[in-house]
Protein backbone atom coordinates (compact mmCIF):
# COMPACT_ATOMS: atom_id res chain seq x y z
CA UNK A 1 0.00 0.00 0.00
CA UNK A 2 1.50 3.25 -1.16
CA UNK A 3 1.85 6.27 1.36
CA UNK A 4 -1.10 8.17 -0.83
CA UNK A 5 -3.28 5.52 -0.36
CA UNK A 6 -3.34 5.47 3.42
CA UNK A 7 -4.32 9.69 3.48
CA UNK A 8 -7.72 10.42 5.32
CA UNK A 9 -8.86 13.21 6.03
CA UNK A 10 -12.59 14.82 7.46
CA UNK A 11 -14.56 17.59 5.69
CA UNK A 12 -16.40 19.92 8.31
CA UNK A 13 -18.27 23.07 7.35
CA UNK A 14 -17.73 26.17 9.12
CA UNK A 15 -20.34 26.88 11.77
CA UNK A 16 -21.53 30.72 13.73
CA UNK A 17 -20.49 30.59 17.04
CA UNK A 18 -23.54 31.36 18.46
CA UNK A 19 -26.02 29.87 16.56
CA UNK A 20 -24.20 26.95 15.26
CA UNK A 21 -26.03 27.10 11.55
CA UNK A 22 -23.66 25.39 9.42
CA UNK A 23 -23.44 28.66 7.05
CA UNK A 24 -20.52 27.72 4.77
CA UNK A 25 -22.85 24.29 4.28
CA UNK A 26 -25.77 26.64 3.05
CA UNK A 27 -23.45 28.59 1.06
CA UNK A 28 -22.79 25.02 -0.59
CA UNK A 29 -26.56 23.44 -1.12
CA UNK A 30 -27.13 27.14 -2.66
CA UNK A 31 -24.84 26.86 -5.76
CA UNK A 32 -26.25 24.96 -9.02
CA UNK A 33 -26.49 21.45 -9.27
CA UNK A 34 -23.80 20.85 -11.26
CA UNK A 35 -21.29 22.74 -9.51
CA UNK A 36 -22.03 21.29 -6.18
CA UNK A 37 -21.91 18.09 -7.69
CA UNK A 38 -18.27 19.18 -8.98
CA UNK A 39 -17.57 20.80 -5.56
CA UNK A 40 -18.52 17.19 -3.97
CA UNK A 41 -16.64 15.34 -6.08
CA UNK A 42 -13.27 17.45 -5.54
CA UNK A 43 -13.95 17.35 -1.83
CA UNK A 44 -14.14 13.30 -1.67
CA UNK A 45 -10.84 13.31 -3.90
CA UNK A 46 -9.17 15.96 -1.31
CA UNK A 47 -10.24 13.69 1.66
CA UNK A 48 -8.59 10.83 0.07
CA UNK A 49 -5.92 12.58 -0.80
CA UNK A 50 -6.10 12.17 -4.60
CA UNK A 51 -7.01 15.68 -5.36
CA UNK A 52 -5.92 16.15 -9.11
CA UNK A 53 -3.35 18.96 -10.36
CA UNK A 54 -3.88 22.49 -9.36
CA UNK A 55 -7.17 21.47 -7.98
CA UNK A 56 -5.96 22.90 -4.83
CA UNK A 57 -4.36 25.94 -4.32
CA UNK A 58 -2.96 28.05 -0.92
CA UNK A 59 -4.02 31.39 -0.66
CA UNK A 60 -1.64 33.88 -0.69
CA UNK A 61 -1.47 35.76 2.60
CA UNK A 62 -4.89 34.67 4.03
CA UNK A 63 -2.87 33.19 7.33
CA UNK A 64 -3.39 29.23 6.21
CA UNK A 65 -6.13 29.14 4.04
CA UNK A 66 -6.46 26.69 0.85
CA UNK A 67 -8.82 27.28 -2.31
CA UNK A 68 -10.36 23.93 -3.99
CA UNK A 69 -11.11 24.57 -7.23
CA UNK A 70 -13.17 23.44 -9.81
CA UNK A 71 -14.89 24.49 -13.38
CA UNK A 72 -17.84 23.11 -14.85
CA UNK A 73 -17.78 24.14 -18.42
CA UNK A 74 -17.20 28.20 -18.61
CA UNK A 75 -18.34 27.74 -14.18
CA UNK A 76 -15.58 28.44 -11.78
CA UNK A 77 -16.24 27.22 -8.17
CA UNK A 78 -14.64 27.83 -5.31
CA UNK A 79 -14.72 25.99 -1.59
CA UNK A 80 -12.36 27.93 0.44
CA UNK A 81 -10.96 25.78 3.50
CA UNK A 82 -8.49 24.96 6.38
CA UNK A 83 -6.67 22.56 7.85
CA UNK A 84 -7.24 22.57 11.25
CA UNK A 85 -5.71 19.49 11.99
CA UNK A 86 -3.86 17.07 9.76
CA UNK A 87 -6.84 15.03 9.56
CA UNK A 88 -9.32 17.93 9.94
CA UNK A 89 -10.47 20.18 7.14
CA UNK A 90 -12.87 22.73 7.67
CA UNK A 91 -14.60 24.70 4.81
CA UNK A 92 -14.94 28.11 5.54
CA UNK A 93 -16.56 29.56 2.46
CA UNK A 94 -18.32 27.75 -1.04
CA UNK A 95 -18.64 30.29 -3.97
CA UNK A 96 -19.24 30.31 -7.46
CA UNK A 97 -16.87 32.80 -8.76
CA UNK A 98 -16.83 34.38 -12.07
CA UNK A 99 -13.32 35.92 -12.00
CA UNK A 100 -10.43 34.06 -11.65
CA UNK A 101 -9.22 35.38 -8.33
CA UNK A 102 -10.70 35.08 -5.01
CA UNK A 103 -12.55 38.83 -4.55
CA UNK A 104 -11.14 40.77 -1.61
CA UNK A 105 -14.05 40.48 0.17
CA UNK A 106 -14.36 36.36 0.01
CA UNK A 107 -10.93 36.21 1.15
CA UNK A 108 -11.76 38.53 4.19
CA UNK A 109 -14.90 36.99 5.48
CA UNK A 110 -13.05 33.21 4.70
CA UNK A 111 -10.23 34.71 6.77
CA UNK A 112 -12.47 35.90 9.64
CA UNK A 113 -14.10 32.46 10.29
CA UNK A 114 -10.86 31.09 10.10
CA UNK A 115 -9.97 33.42 12.94
CA UNK A 116 -13.61 32.52 14.78
CA UNK A 117 -13.54 28.46 14.41
CA UNK A 118 -9.70 28.83 15.93
CA UNK A 119 -10.74 31.07 18.51
CA UNK A 120 -13.47 29.51 19.51
CA UNK A 121 -10.81 26.10 20.22
CA UNK A 122 -12.93 24.08 18.27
Amino acid sequence: MTERARIHRQWRWWSAPKTGRRIAREEFEALPLHGRAALAEAIHRWTKGQSLPNEVKALADSGGLFELRVQVGHDPFRAVFFKDTTVHSVCVLAVYMNQQKLPKADKDLAIRRMRQWKGAGR
